[in-house]
């Protein structure tokens, strides 16, 4: 439909609601925009250009936070802790959604109670300290799978309602296997909310602050949020370095998801189709 022949009633609202949409961009433009001054200035938190562009402040963050080997550090716990929680997510929701008998019950009572129980760190640091991998990206990415993994698989269930039976049944007359089955056939079916469960996922690990902060100790660990603190203390913060630090951070996230947006949408919406 065009636009110039909607009602004027309705232009006028989609114009509003375009105008106000630009609102997302006024905290990108304040980080960005402080993120090149000196520390005074981008004390002020201020909207305005700065007197003088420091595009020095993204050199020193990578010298001051030594950003490689954060950067790898989140990488490899970003993606450990992903990998895990989609192909667990999607066999356990595979099992869960074709299975109906009281095994399949149970794991959706599960799966149901993951999703309001809260995670308590004391719990979570004697069971890591327990089996000595507390101080480990390896005990974080098993935190981060226990606790994404409810929603996960509560989502990739949905979504599996709009996979028809028959497809598994077809394939099984021709002679597939149960594992042929799912990662041959329904595996590639289930994209859409692969791609929106890793792009959730990815979200919370990449960007998570908490876990890393009390499950890992040492200085060769730290990840890219934890390199906030090089740049507040106790007397004063470098807001400047604060703000080109949250760029950097951010950068290839919005970049994946800038990509990866129309596969949100249809993971999302596609479990709707049939109940």
């Amino acid at each position: 439909m065009k636009l110039r022949s909607l009602p004027f009633g309705q232009i006028a609202l989609i114009a509003v609601l375009s105008a106000l949409s630009l609102l997302i961009l006024v905290p990108f433009y304040l980080i960005f925009v402080n993120s090149l001054k000196s520390p005074a200035e981008a004390s002020e938190l201020g909207l305005a250009f700065p007197s003088k562009w420091e595009w020095g402040n993204y050199e020193k963050v990578f010298e001051v936070a030594k950003l490689p080997l954060a950067f790898t550090n989140s990488v490899v716990l970003t993606f450990s802790s992903v990998a895990i929680i989609l192909i667990t997510a999607a066999m356990a929701a595979f099992v869960m959604q074709r299975r109906k008998d009281g095994l399949s019950s149970t794991l959706n009572v599960l799966v149901m109670l993951g999703l309001v129980v809260p995670p308590a760190i004391v719990p979570l640091y004697k069971v890591l300290s327990f089996f000595q991998l507390n101080g480990t990206i390896l005990g974080v990415v098993l935190i981060n799978v226990a606790t994404r993994s409810p929603l996960s698989v509560f989502l990739a269930h949905q979504f599996l309602k709009s996979i028809s039976k028959e497809i598994d049944e077809a394939a099984i007359i021709d002679g597939c296997g149960k594992y042929k089955l799912f990662f041959r056939i329904v595996l590639p079916l289930m994209g859409p909310i692969i791609v929106t469960l890793f792009i959730f996922n990815a979200t919370f690990v990449w960007n998570d602050f908490m876990y890393v902060l009390y499950f890992l100790s040492s200085g060769k660990q730290m990840t890219l949020p934890l390199t906030m603190y090089l740049f507040t203390g106790q007397y004063g913060s470098m807001w400047n370095l604060v703000f080109a630090n949250i760029l950097i951070i951010s950068a290839p996230l919005l970049i994946v998801y800038f990509f990866a947006q129309r596969f949100i949408i249809a993971g999302m919406t596609a479990g709707a189709i049939k109940g």
